[in-house]
């Protein structure tokens, strides 16, 4: 599960630079692969991979054998409760960008600082 932490860290890392890179680019009016998007999804994946086998094998050494079957539930349950947080972050995080005078969800790409999400989840992740 560290393993996994750590890949999630620096996959919320990566996504910061790519969006920072992004909205740069997009000032400039240059156009940007989507290749740049890669790195990020395979350490997003790597680290999903390590942190649901470390997860299954923790709950399944923790919980006796009469109710294995739950640790498959209290996996799923995290997931629901981390994407649930994480939609609350999505929250704050433009709630906090309205009151700097920047729309994070705009249709405008140089003006949402979506690079704000991936560092806010960098900091709480590591």
């Amino acid at each position: 599960m560290g393993i996994g932490l750590l890949l999630s860290w620096m996959a919320m890392i990566a996504s910061a630079i790519v969006e920072s890179l992004g909205q740069r680019k997009a000032v400039r009016t240059e156009n940007m692969s989507a290749m740049w998007l890669l790195p990020q999804y395979c350490l997003h994946g790597l680290a999903q991979g390590f942190t649901a086998a470390g997860q299954t094998e923790f709950f399944y050494t923790e919980l006796p054998k009469t109710v294995t079957s739950v640790a498959v539930t209290l996996l799923v349950q995290g997931m629901i409760v981390g994407n649930w947080l994480s939609g609350l972050v999505v929250q704050v995080v433009c709630a906090l960008a309205r009151r700097g005078g920047k729309a994070m969800m705009s249709n405008d790409m140089t003006e949402a600082p979506s690079d704000y999400f991936y560092w806010v989840l960098a900091a709480i992740t590591f």
